[in-house]
């Protein structure tokens, strides 16, 4: 017989697998529908994108098993703590409180991880058939080491769902109340987090989420990180494993002192029924307040917070009863820590938007405008001389000082607001602005803002960093070109005035092409020597012309070069991007640097030398037409 004492009882493991082993049949006959048998079905060989797919868990056994089953299986053998009979009798019974909570937790996890074991060990016999692919830019191949990876993947998963869920339950007395509980609890970290980055969206001016916050909150659950990478790191699998052995003990802990007669309660502990009646108030409150309180204002956050206290107090008391006293004090308490959350935001008491890194901390900015572009090229600008990073905090200092600077958003700037003024006629339209400082300490600092065209136009900083010698733009590009290993296409477009007529009768993408190679070097090296000049003469007031309906013609260069095969391939955006040529084994034997330039009537030597190249009469009547002439 088993000892009060011990740990484990092994009858009880033995009852509970009687007793709930359905659940982990219908668990492991889902995962062999959606798995094993749907890769056999496929033919021989085994499908590879498949078999990929069961190792980066987004079949769709492990996208529901990994949630549903862990849940199941903790209510399930939890269940005698939601009604009271069942609970006296279980706590009466020859073994203590620690036995019957270890019992239960390792019998559940035991059901809950049977099924994809089984599934591996099936994958293991399979792995040999299934299909090589040569070419995949992120291959995961079906080797022994892979699959016993994405088995204690799949542990760490479901062990740490499963540990929430029995936390779920020992501060719950309803069984419907802890299913909804457990699967609340195990997105509430990246729910919560989600919900401050909307205030800081909506509030703190500046403010930009990006991936890197997004990465965050997503590594809160290793449900959600399974689903958007790569698989765990070792450090991340000993961190979730860890976090789920301290709930679990938190879980035991509160076990301990659980009151037997208040099973049938919604919440069995009064801590938890007010904190997670707040937790519901606050959510409700917050996504009606963010998402419509553009349109009614503060109202928004307070029809949230009716609908959400009158649902969160039926459901923590069991009762329609809700506008008692003390019902409606915790009711007054959550209205005044919301308020005082909103009050945060919207008052910057965090000094969040007047928060301007010291030069002297910064080892690069990285600057992205729509208008601010410098050498135009398309891509963001990274600077790194400490004279131009502090114009760029002088410049960023400026904007903050007075709110109305970019406290204005851009859907503001609205015909209707200018009337009869066209946007593209005023220096008030708005430019965009992203700041990203890289911190010598190893942080990022980003701001995004929408600002006053003139603001930047008039700003002396920024004019120094435009004319610094960091600005080489697309000239970086053009100097490592050649006519010879370069092939040209020059097309005409956009020939038009403000009102849409044609300035003349020459087609659009009427094309001359330049192939790699010697045939027209002279005009090529003549073309190519005049986008060299005007990619150095790029003048900062001419970022802020009107240019909306200008007449332009666009050249294409594709540069041609000797790829190392033994070199990453370096992949660059914007207006310059790369491609390669392969061998037959799957090396780069050539990189193409391909570029698109915009030729405008600034550019004068490029169009000098179109003018004096053998090319098409429509093509010189548009360089003409560019140029100002007729």
């Amino acid at each position: 017989m088993t000892s009060r004492a011990s740990w484990l009882n092994l009858a009880l493991i033995r009852e509970n697998f009687k007793r709930f082993w359905p659940l982990m049949i219908g668990g492991l006959a889902f995962w062999l529908v959606c798995g094993p048998f749907a890769l056999a079905m496929g033919g021989y060989p085994y499908s590879y994108h498949f078999m990929r797919s069961i190792l980066r868990h987004l079949n769709p056994a492990p996208v529901l098993l990994n949630i549903a089953l862990p849940v199941a299986m903790a209510v399930s053998c939890f269940s005698y703590l939601h009604r009271s009979n069942s609970s006296g009798v279980m706590h009466t019974m020859p073994f203590s409180r620690r036995s019957l909570f270890v019992s239960n937790y390792v019998s559940g996890l035991a059901m809950s991880l049977a099924p994809v074991v089984i599934i591996s060990v099936i994958l293991l016999f399979m792995r040999s058939g299934v299909e090589t692919l040569f070419y995949d830019s992120d291959p995961v191949y079906a080797t022994g080491t892979a699959i016993l990876r994405f088995l204690l993947e799949e542990f760490t998963i479901i062990t740490f769902v499963y540990s929430v869920s029995v936390f779920a339950a020992v501060i719950s007395g309803l069984s419907v109340i802890h299913t909804l509980t457990a699967v609340a609890l195990n997105f509430i970290c990246p729910a919560l987090f989600l919900l401050m980055m909307g205030y800081m969206e909506v509030y703190e001016y500046g403010f930009t989420g990006g991936s890197l916050l997004e990465d965050f909150a997503i590594r809160m659950n290793p449900y959600l990180l399974i689903l958007g990478e790569d698989g765990f790191s070792a450090k991340e699998v000993c961190f979730y494993v860890l976090i789920a052995l301290v709930i679990t003990v938190a879980a035991y802990l509160l076990y301990k002192l659980r009151r037997l007669e208040r099973a049938g309660d919604s919440y069995v502990f009064s801590p938890a029924r007010y904190i997670i009646g707040f937790l519901m108030v606050f959510a409700a409150s917050s996504v009606t307040g963010l998402v419509f309180q553009g349109e009614i204002g503060y109202a928004a956050y307070v029809l949230g917070f009716v609908v959400g206290y009158i649902i969160a107090q039926m459901i923590v008391t069991r009762s329609t009863k809700i506008f008692t006293k003390q019902c409606l004090a915790s009711g007054l308490v959550y209205a005044l820590v919301i308020a005082a959350v909103v009050c945060v935001f919207r008052l910057d008491l965090i000094g969040y938007q007047k928060r301007v890194p010291d030069p002297a901390k910064v080892q690069s900015v990285t600057i992205y405008s729509n208008t601010f572009d410098m050498g135009l090229d398309g891509v963001y600008d990274e600077i790194s001389d400490p004279a131009n990073i502090e114009r760029v905090t002088n410049f960023h200092r400026q904007i903050v000082a007075d709110p109305a600077n970019y406290q204005k958003p851009w859907t503001s700037y609205s015909t209707a607001e200018y009337g009869t003024v066209d946007s593209r006629d005023t220096l008030e339209q708005p430019v965009s602005l992203q700041l990203t400082y890289a911190m010598k300490n190893g942080r990022t600092l980003t701001r995004d803002y929408w600002i006053p065209a003139r603001m930047l136009k008039d700003s002396a900083d920024m004019r120094d960093v435009w004319n610094s010698a960091e600005n080489i733009g697309i000239a970086r590009y053009l100097a490592e070109m050649d006519a010879k290993n370069l092939a040209i296409t020059i097309e005409g477009y956009n020939l038009t005035d403000a009102s849409g007529d044609q300035l003349s009768n020459w087609e659009e993408f009427d094309d001359d092409n330049y192939a790699i190679g010697n045939s027209g070097l002279s005009d090529k090296q003549a073309l190519l020597d005049g986008l060299k000049k005007d990619a150095t003469m790029i003048d900062y007031d001419s970022l802020f012309e009107n240019t909306g309906y200008e007449p332009s013609l666009s050249v294409h260069l594709d540069f041609r070069m000797p790829a190392d095969p033994t070199a990453p391939e370096d992949y660059i955006s914007g207006n310059a991007w790369n491609y390669y040529d392969y061998d037959g084994e799957g090396r780069p034997i050539y990189k193409h640097l391909v570029m698109d330039v915009n030729v405008t009537k600034r550019s004068v030597n490029t169009l000098n030398a179109l003018l004096n190249m053998n090319v098409s009469d429509d093509l010189k009547l548009a360089a003409r037409i560019i140029a100002g002439g007729k």
